[in-house]
């Protein structure tokens, strides 16, 4: 008879259990926080910080003239790039969330949201921009931050338990 043993699965000891709930656990509240701050960055009436963006603007066009700032550098380079990075933290800390099978699906969740919230800044806050480039931007920075979990988990070297 075959000793089955060498083969089978110890099971995992129960610190690897409390650590990967607590790691979905603290990744859950962590992006509950994230998407208040974000819901209440995009949802607020009103462009943001109008007169730091004029500022921002004004700052970029007089390095530009100085020399001191590249020229593919502009306020739209950096309006995007704002969007991108507002959208790290969600992808990162869903990432960390959910379990192992599901984490294909956060991507396009954070598509779905970044178009909710462009729909809904079109028909209940005018004074707010919608464009798919916002869209897209959010999509990348939800995409960058589920990598930066993914590769976090793979150094840990340990799956959180897919309970």
């Amino acid at each position: 008879m075959e000793d089955v043993s060498s083969t089978s699965v110890a099971p995992r000891p129960l610190v690897a259990r409390s650590l990967s709930r607590w790691w979905r656990r603290s990744c859950a509240a962590l992006l509950a926080a994230v998407l208040v701050v974000v819901g209440f960055i995009v949802l607020t009436p009103g462009r943001p910080a109008e007169a730091s963006q004029q500022s921002l603007r004004d700052l970029i066009a007089l390095w530009h003239a100085q020399g001191r700032l590249p020229m593919f550098i502009t306020f739209e380079l950096v309006e995007w790039s704002a969007n991108v990075v507002m959208f790290v933290p969600i992808g990162l800390f869903a990432a960390g969330a959910v379990q192992y099978g599901r984490r294909r699906w956060v991507v396009p969740a954070a598509a779905l949201l970044s178009i909710g919230v462009e729909l809904a800044q079109k028909a209940f806050l005018p004074e707010r921009v919608s464009s798919a480039a916002d869209v897209l931007a959010n999509t990348t920075g939800a995409a960058l931050g589920a990598a930066i979990a993914l590769v976090v988990i793979r150094l840990v070297g340990r799956e959180p338990d897919p309970s």
